[in-house]
């Protein structure tokens, strides 16, 4: 049984906040999360003949389209952490090698600029610790702080 496309409107934009929610996981800024969040609508309502009420909820359907888009999301923007080092002016970005890929820091509130933690292209954690000459573990927990202050500023 298919349901009518006013239905599926009502359905989607019910479950707006969830894909919002989701948008969290794999994008940090909110231009990201929009986009994001786009994509997982753009993709339910091109899979919009797939879904059927008889064979499961709506809920577990647009989880499962989230899923894929946020698979294909980290796939495509390839993140994996970055420590940016921070000058005198506050938010100065001094980064190698692609400054598009770096996340705004005062979307972040970096109030401890020794501890800044940003995403980008290409790094991974024990490179990051060799070129900062610190463990893998601080570099790990910088990273949580920089959840925390993303999680606050959302």
């Amino acid at each position: 049984m298919n349901i009518t496309k006013h239905e599926f409107d009502k359905l989607v934009l019910s479950y707006l906040p969830f894909m919002r929610q989701q948008s969290r996981k794999c994008a940090f800024t909110e231009y990201d999360r929009e986009d994001f969040v786009s994509e997982i609508v753009t993709l339910a309502y091109k899979r919009r003949g797939n879904f059927d009420p008889d064979r499961g909820s709506f809920g577990t359907w647009i989880h499962y389209i989230a899923r894929d888009v946020m698979t294909t999301w980290v796939r495509r923007h390839r993140m994996s952490k970055c420590v940016v080092c921070v000058g005198d002016a506050p938010f100065e970005l001094i980064t190698e090698p692609n400054q598009e890929a770096v996340v705004d820091l005062s979307r972040v509130g970096g109030q401890d600029s020794r501890e800044a933690v940003l995403w980008a292209f290409g790094y991974t954690c024990e490179e990051i610790a060799a070129v900062d000459g610190v463990s893998k573990q601080r570099i790990n927990q910088r990273t949580k702080r920089f959840y925390e202050r993303n999680k606050e500023a959302a």
